[in-house]
């Protein structure tokens, strides 16, 4: 991957806490999702979570093991809402109802299913 595409990429998550999607040249046949929470010369600190939307820590990667990233695409976009919603999710009174930016609350019902 070119390094100046990667760098920024990486600064552009960490900037804004944009979610991302990890792929490692010695990984699992899995990418890890999350931000970027620091950027050194050799090393990023990699705020992950799990497919269920829960923060899972802090993972320190070597920046030449990382094969691609993956952003805006729509896995990204699911965590996103997992990670958005993950109290909501696990909260059962609030489980009937997700709110929605105009303040309007739609039934879980209407979203359909989806597996991670």
């Amino acid at each position: 991957m070119n390094t100046s595409i990667l760098i920024s990429t990486l600064q552009r998550s960490k900037d804004n806490k944009e979610i991302i999607s990890i792929w490692q040249y010695n990984g699992d046949k899995s990418s890890i999702v999350g931000y970027v929470s620091e950027i050194s010369d050799d090393y990023i600190g990699f705020r992950h979570f799990t497919r269920f939307g829960k923060p899972d820590g802090i993972i320190f990667i070597k920046i030449d093991n990382i094969k691609s990233i993956d952003f805006n695409d729509d896995y990204t976009k699911v965590m996103e809402c997992l990670i958005h919603y993950a109290d909501i999710i696990d909260n059962p009174i609030a489980r009937n109802c997700i709110p929605c930016p105009q303040n309007k609350k739609i039934p879980i019902e209407r979203l359909g299913f989806f597996y991670i």
